[in-house]
Order: structure tokens, then C-alpha cells, then sequence
């Protein structure tokens, strides 16, 4: 795999964060990174979701600050995914932060 193409690693990212197992998917993220590629408005939806899985709410701290680096944190898709992992993790408060940025 050419491990420049962020649209294969959103793609095994995406596979592993619906399928399992999640840790996989973080792991690939943090790949990823390790490469230079920055992840996207896809990437970000799914590495959260494997977060959420896993409820590990300190990786998903950390990769909500990946997104506000980037950019992406107004994004109605990033910020569903941020919602949703800190509502899983059980940290509503941070779920209503994210939700109360989201302009759409």
C-alpha cells in the first residue's frame, strides 16, 4: 500500500473502527501520523468511533486535539463523531462543548 494515500488508511481505519478490533484502528491512526499524512474530515469520524468502542476517553482527548489542530472541529461530521465518543465515555459535559461549537 502506498503509505502516502490517506484515502487507503481512512479506508482500513474505517474497517477496523466498524469491525474490530478497535484497537487496531487507533493503532493505524497514530500510523498515520507517524508517515506525516494529516488526517481528514473521514479519518477523524473513525478513529473516534473505535474510541467510543474501547471508551477510552484519554485517546479520544488526545485525538480531539489532533482535530482542533487541523482544523476540522467545526465539521458537522468530526464533531458528531466527537460527540459521540464523549457521550459514550460517559463525559457529557465534553459531548455538549463540541455540540454547542457545531454551527450546523
Amino acid at each position: 500500500m502506498p503509505k502516502s494515500n490517506l484515502f487507503l488508511w481512512n479506508i482500513l481505519i474505517r474497517g477496523y473502527a466498524w469491525n474490530g478490533p478497535y484497537h487496531v484502528s487507533i493503532s493505524l491512526y497514530y500510523q498515520l501520523l507517524d508517515q506525516g499524512l494529516v488526517p481528514d474530515n473521514f479519518t477523524f469520524p473513525f478513529v473516534l468511533k473505535a474510541c467510543s468502542g474501547l471508551l477510552a476517553l484519554e485517546v479520544g482527548r488526545d485525538i480531539h486535539k489532533h482535530v482542533k489542530k487541523t482544523g476540522w472541529e467545526m465539521d458537522s461530521f468530526v464533531g458528531a463523531g466527537l460527540i459521540d465518543m464523549y457521550a459514550k465515555c460517559g463525559c457529557i459535559n465534553g459531548s455538549r462543548q463540541v455540540f454547542d461549537k457545531i454551527v450546523q
